[in-house]
């Protein structure tokens, strides 16, 4: 035997099934450091007058034997406790999501130091984004990574004169044909943000390092306000989503961390939901079921944060859908977009959706999308009569072709993926150009940007 008790306890534990030799070394050198701090032994130490406690009254022989039996003990507790699998890149670390209703068991993390972190930029495809203010933006995208695509990241915080790549969830999010149709990204900050579609992901360091939230199902939408950060969610596989019963529910978590807990709905969801919040304005566009026959789709509305719900009729045509859409500068104000099956209407209210007015402008293609700022200003997409993005002031008495319309690139079909508001005068929109001849390859998505509120565009350059 050797005449080192350490090494005795080291050679013991290297028999069992557990931790490696570094492992090990560290515990040596904690075991160490605090028989030298307790006994005033260390080399080279100033011996200082010790504060009196339960150790000091215990011989010196008695103290190191309760000091290898702890250590004892707490080895067996790290081998025999189960513990949740965590998967560290990078130095940084979170808590996993407390598990409840409609959850699944804890989460990863990534960072910044994940594998293809120094992708180049020029193969970055924008798409997706969330703005925080006139500064911060972070860009979802992804890049080619071998014989696939991989989710990307860029963030800039001046507004895009620069951009930084950050750490991107490489797993539970689907950047593959049409993405943008089912991926997201919201940040209800500069430091809380979220990834969704199918998984959902968040983070509290501005995207330098991300933690798979522990909800089960499929995430079809991210939104938040006043400090609470909302999730739509299939409870099934996006597969199976589409069943004509209902398939949804509407989750709730504190922007700054907790679990998610599913909130109670006056009405069952169908799957095509639709989510929108502003502040504690919280409004669900019921989708589509066969089971409701003539019933309408109707609207789910909260307007103290989800705390209790009403529901109000629905002014688009039965088994058609629909969405509602709320202006980011709050009160009582809504827009909807309701497809006839040959073009889309649009309406307003300003009473919570128990009255509605149709915009006067027809010919709206049934995929219409608004972003509205007011009862008055709006940004839509495909405008008519030549798609590209329309723009209005007047409520939508009149609208103007402000983006597109025009192919304005040679060759190129141009369509609008995305576009929102950040303020009432900084917008953003994300543009996809599609090669004329089947040959041509496809240059990456655009990003452009107004400061005027959507009258006047600057391309964003990576």
């Amino acid at each position: 035997m050797t005449t080192d008790p350490l090494a005795d306890l080291a050679a013991n534990m290297a028999q069992q099934l557990g931790p490696d030799e570094s492992v090990l070394a560290s515990m040596r050198r904690r075991l160490r450091a605090a028989m030298e701090v307790e006994s005033n032994a260390a080399p080279g130490h100033v011996r200082t007058r010790p504060r009196r406690g339960f150790l000091s009254a215990v011989p010196e022989r008695m103290r190191f034997s309760l000091t290898i039996a702890v250590v004892a003990v707490l080895a067996v507790a790290v081998f025999l406790v189960p513990v949740p699998r965590l998967f560290h890149f990078g130095s940084g670390g979170h808590p996993a999501a407390v598990v409840g209703h409609g959850t699944k068991a804890p989460s990863k993390v990534v960072s910044a130091a994940q594998p293809g972190l120094g992708y180049s930029v020029a193969h970055f495809e924008p798409l997706t984004l969330s703005a925080v203010g006139t500064q911060d933006i972070w860009v979802l995208g992804s890049v080619p990574c071998g014989a696939r695509t991989c989710p990307a990241m860029l963030r800039t915080t001046d507004g895009g004169a620069h951009f930084l790549r950050v750490a991107a969830p490489q797993a539970g999010v689907d950047v593959g044909n049409e993405p943008y149709q089912d991926l997201g990204v919201y940040f209800a900050d500069a430091s809380h943000g979220w990834i969704y579609g199918p998984g959902l992901w968040a983070t509290d360091d501005g995207g330098a390092t991300w933690t798979e939230q522990a909800v089960q199902g499929t995430v079809m939408s991210v939104g938040g306000g006043a400090g609470r950060v909302y999730a739509l969610v299939c409870t099934r596989a996006l597969a199976a989503c589409p069943e004509q019963k209902p398939t949804m529910e509407l989750l709730r978590s504190a922007v700054a961390g907790g679990s998610w807990k599913r909130l109670s709905l006056p009405v069952p969801l169908f799957f095509d939901s639709s989510l929108e919040v502003h502040n504690d304005t919280v409004v669900l566009t019921n989708g589509l079921s066969d089971e409701l026959g003539d019933h309408p789709t109707g609207i789910v509305i909260s307007t103290n944060g989800g705390a209790s719900f009403a529901t109000v009729a629905s002014p688009c045509f039965i088994g058609l859908g629909g969405h509602v859409y709320l202006a980011i500068t709050g009160g009582r104000l809504l827009w909807a977009t309701c497809p006839t099956g040959m073009e889309a209407e649009a309406l307003r209210s300003s009473n919570d959706g128990r009255t509605w007015h149709k915009v006067r402008t027809g010919g709206f293609d049934n995929g219409l999308t608004i972003a509205p700022v007011s009862a008055a200003t709006a940004i839509i997409w495909p405008a008519p009569p030549g798609g590209g993005l329309g723009f209005t002031s007047d409520g939508g008495d009149r609208f103007r072709t402000v983006f597109g319309g025009e192919a304005p690139h040679s060759g190129m079909y141009p369509a609008i993926i995305w576009a929102g508001y950040s303020t009432p005068s900084r917008a953003y929109l994300l543009e996809s150009l599609t090669p004329s001849a089947a040959s041509a390859v496809k240059p990456p998505n655009e990003l452009w940007k107004s400061d005027d509120g959507g009258q006047e565009w600057t391309e964003v350059r990576f």
